[in-house]
Protein backbone atom coordinates (compact mmCIF):
# COMPACT_ATOMS: atom_id res chain seq x y z
CA UNK A 1 0.00 0.00 0.00
CA UNK A 2 1.46 3.28 -0.71
CA UNK A 3 2.63 5.16 1.82
CA UNK A 4 0.35 8.14 1.89
CA UNK A 5 -3.02 5.95 1.82
CA UNK A 6 -1.56 4.10 4.98
CA UNK A 7 -1.24 7.29 6.55
CA UNK A 8 -4.81 8.72 5.90
CA UNK A 9 -6.24 5.42 6.29
CA UNK A 10 -3.97 5.00 9.26
CA UNK A 11 -3.53 1.49 8.52
CA UNK A 12 -0.15 -0.44 7.51
CA UNK A 13 -1.86 -3.83 6.06
CA UNK A 14 -5.28 -4.36 4.78
CA UNK A 15 -7.39 -7.27 5.86
CA UNK A 16 -10.15 -8.21 3.95
CA UNK A 17 -12.34 -10.08 1.25
CA UNK A 18 -13.94 -9.53 -1.96
CA UNK A 19 -16.45 -12.01 -1.36
CA UNK A 20 -19.45 -12.00 0.31
CA UNK A 21 -19.86 -15.50 1.22
CA UNK A 22 -16.25 -15.42 2.88
CA UNK A 23 -17.36 -12.22 4.94
CA UNK A 24 -20.72 -14.34 6.19
CA UNK A 25 -18.04 -17.03 7.26
CA UNK A 26 -15.70 -15.26 8.49
CA UNK A 27 -15.16 -11.83 10.64
CA UNK A 28 -12.97 -10.63 7.71
CA UNK A 29 -14.75 -7.35 6.72
CA UNK A 30 -16.33 -6.70 3.00
CA UNK A 31 -14.49 -4.84 0.72
CA UNK A 32 -16.55 -3.65 -1.81
CA UNK A 33 -17.67 0.05 -3.42
CA UNK A 34 -18.92 2.34 -0.67
CA UNK A 35 -15.96 0.61 2.00
CA UNK A 36 -13.82 3.59 3.02
CA UNK A 37 -10.89 1.67 2.62
CA UNK A 38 -11.76 0.75 -1.16
CA UNK A 39 -12.81 4.43 -1.70
CA UNK A 40 -10.15 5.81 -0.69
CA UNK A 41 -7.74 3.28 -2.38
CA UNK A 42 -9.24 4.63 -5.33
CA UNK A 43 -9.25 8.18 -4.84
CA UNK A 44 -5.30 7.45 -4.33
CA UNK A 45 -5.53 5.57 -7.89
CA UNK A 46 -7.11 8.43 -9.37
CA UNK A 47 -4.38 10.92 -8.89
CA UNK A 48 -2.22 11.33 -12.20
CA UNK A 49 0.24 8.84 -11.66
CA UNK A 50 1.90 6.37 -13.46
CA UNK A 51 2.43 2.75 -12.32
CA UNK A 52 3.68 -0.37 -14.28
CA UNK A 53 2.12 -3.64 -13.46
CA UNK A 54 2.47 -6.77 -15.79
CA UNK A 55 -0.07 -9.00 -16.50
CA UNK A 56 0.32 -13.05 -17.14
CA UNK A 57 -0.36 -13.04 -20.46
CA UNK A 58 -1.43 -9.54 -21.77
CA UNK A 59 0.72 -7.60 -23.75
CA UNK A 60 1.45 -4.28 -24.26
CA UNK A 61 -0.15 -0.89 -22.46
CA UNK A 62 -3.36 -0.24 -20.57
CA UNK A 63 -4.59 2.41 -19.48
CA UNK A 64 -7.01 3.45 -17.08
CA UNK A 65 -9.20 6.24 -16.69
CA UNK A 66 -12.30 7.94 -15.06
CA UNK A 67 -14.44 9.21 -17.52
CA UNK A 68 -17.43 10.98 -16.27
CA UNK A 69 -19.65 14.30 -17.24
CA UNK A 70 -20.14 17.40 -14.76
CA UNK A 71 -23.03 18.92 -14.62
CA UNK A 72 -24.05 22.56 -14.24
CA UNK A 73 -23.11 22.65 -10.57
CA UNK A 74 -19.96 20.71 -11.33
CA UNK A 75 -20.54 17.80 -10.10
CA UNK A 76 -20.11 14.38 -11.37
CA UNK A 77 -22.70 12.54 -13.25
CA UNK A 78 -22.76 8.96 -14.58
CA UNK A 79 -18.69 8.01 -14.50
CA UNK A 80 -17.32 5.56 -15.79
CA UNK A 81 -13.62 3.49 -14.88
CA UNK A 82 -12.23 2.19 -17.64
CA UNK A 83 -9.13 0.58 -19.34
CA UNK A 84 -8.37 1.08 -22.67
CA UNK A 85 -5.13 -0.75 -24.63
CA UNK A 86 -2.34 1.48 -26.85
CA UNK A 87 -4.52 -0.28 -29.69
CA UNK A 88 -7.71 1.68 -28.56
CA UNK A 89 -9.97 -1.01 -27.15
CA UNK A 90 -11.28 -1.42 -24.04
CA UNK A 91 -10.68 -3.85 -21.09
CA UNK A 92 -13.01 -4.47 -18.14
CA UNK A 93 -11.12 -2.65 -15.18
CA UNK A 94 -11.16 -5.02 -12.99
CA UNK A 95 -8.46 -6.47 -15.01
CA UNK A 96 -6.29 -4.66 -12.45
CA UNK A 97 -6.25 -7.24 -10.24
CA UNK A 98 -4.48 -9.47 -11.93
CA UNK A 99 -1.46 -7.14 -12.63
CA UNK A 100 1.80 -7.81 -10.69
CA UNK A 101 4.64 -5.18 -9.91
CA UNK A 102 7.57 -4.58 -12.23
CA UNK A 103 11.13 -4.60 -11.66
CA UNK A 104 12.73 -1.18 -12.34
CA UNK A 105 14.69 -2.95 -15.30
CA UNK A 106 11.35 -4.34 -16.77
CA UNK A 107 9.69 -0.45 -17.39
CA UNK A 108 9.04 -0.14 -21.14
CA UNK A 109 10.93 3.34 -22.52
CA UNK A 110 9.65 6.74 -22.30
CA UNK A 111 9.08 7.01 -25.96
CA UNK A 112 6.79 3.46 -26.03
CA UNK A 113 4.41 5.32 -23.35
CA UNK A 114 4.81 8.68 -25.26
CA UNK A 115 3.10 7.28 -28.35
CA UNK A 116 0.92 5.02 -26.67
CA UNK A 117 -1.11 7.86 -24.82
CA UNK A 118 -1.40 10.00 -27.93
CA UNK A 119 -3.13 6.87 -29.47
CA UNK A 120 -5.23 5.77 -26.63
CA UNK A 121 -6.18 10.07 -25.94
CA UNK A 122 -8.17 9.54 -28.97
CA UNK A 123 -10.07 6.55 -28.10
CA UNK A 124 -10.88 8.06 -24.38
CA UNK A 125 -12.39 11.50 -26.18
CA UNK A 126 -14.88 9.66 -28.65
CA UNK A 127 -15.53 7.49 -25.45
CA UNK A 128 -16.08 10.92 -23.20
CA UNK A 129 -18.19 12.02 -25.89
CA UNK A 130 -20.36 8.98 -26.01
CA UNK A 131 -20.66 8.99 -22.51
CA UNK A 132 -21.78 12.91 -22.95
CA UNK A 133 -24.43 11.99 -25.11
CA UNK A 134 -25.90 9.17 -23.02
CA UNK A 135 -25.68 11.63 -19.93
CA UNK A 136 -27.46 14.59 -21.59
CA UNK A 137 -30.48 11.85 -23.27
CA UNK A 138 -31.00 10.86 -19.74
CA UNK A 139 -31.39 14.26 -18.52
CA UNK A 140 -33.83 14.46 -21.54
CA UNK A 141 -35.43 11.90 -20.37
CA UNK A 142 -35.71 13.24 -16.70
CA UNK A 143 -36.73 16.63 -17.59
CA UNK A 144 -39.37 15.03 -19.95
CA UNK A 145 -40.68 12.77 -17.15
CA UNK A 146 -40.76 15.48 -15.06
CA UNK A 147 -42.35 17.78 -17.25
CA UNK A 148 -45.26 15.08 -17.94
CA UNK A 149 -45.63 14.87 -13.85
CA UNK A 150 -45.74 18.37 -13.28
CA UNK A 151 -48.43 18.28 -16.05
CA UNK A 152 -50.58 15.97 -14.67
CA UNK A 153 -50.69 17.33 -10.85
CA UNK A 154 -51.83 20.23 -12.55
CA UNK A 155 -54.40 19.10 -14.73
CA UNK A 156 -55.41 17.05 -11.71
CA UNK A 157 -55.43 19.94 -9.37
CA UNK A 158 -57.61 21.74 -12.27
CA UNK A 159 -60.19 19.27 -12.80
CA UNK A 160 -60.75 19.13 -8.59
CA UNK A 161 -61.20 22.73 -8.65
CA UNK A 162 -63.87 22.60 -11.89
CA UNK A 163 -65.71 19.57 -10.17
CA UNK A 164 -65.77 21.82 -7.13
CA UNK A 165 -66.90 24.66 -8.87
CA UNK A 166 -69.96 23.07 -10.43
CA UNK A 167 -70.73 21.60 -7.23
CA UNK A 168 -71.31 25.42 -6.00
CA UNK A 169 -73.05 26.54 -9.11
CA UNK A 170 -75.51 23.59 -8.82
CA UNK A 171 -75.98 24.90 -4.71
CA UNK A 172 -75.95 28.54 -5.89
CA UNK A 173 -79.68 27.48 -7.31
CA UNK A 174 -80.59 26.61 -4.38
CA UNK A 175 -79.05 29.24 -2.56
CA UNK A 176 -77.35 32.89 -3.34
CA UNK A 177 -74.50 32.88 -1.09
CA UNK A 178 -72.71 30.25 -2.85
CA UNK A 179 -71.76 33.37 -5.59
CA UNK A 180 -68.82 34.15 -3.27
CA UNK A 181 -67.32 31.13 -3.53
CA UNK A 182 -67.38 30.05 -6.87
CA UNK A 183 -65.71 33.74 -7.71
CA UNK A 184 -62.98 33.01 -5.58
CA UNK A 185 -63.00 29.29 -7.37
CA UNK A 186 -62.70 31.37 -10.97
CA UNK A 187 -60.10 33.94 -9.72
CA UNK A 188 -58.28 30.80 -8.33
CA UNK A 189 -58.53 29.40 -11.79
CA UNK A 190 -56.68 32.16 -13.24
CA UNK A 191 -53.37 32.70 -11.41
Amino acid sequence: MPRELAQELNKGVIVGTFSRKTTLKTTYPYLALGNNIVMAMLRASMKESVAVFKHPFFKGLIFFYKISVLDGKGQERFGRFVGITEEGKLVDPKIIWDLDPVEKEELPPPSMIDNAISKVEESVSKLASEIAKETSKKFEEIKEKTKQSIISYYSNEIAKLSERMKEYEQRLSEAPHYSRLIKGLKRGLRV
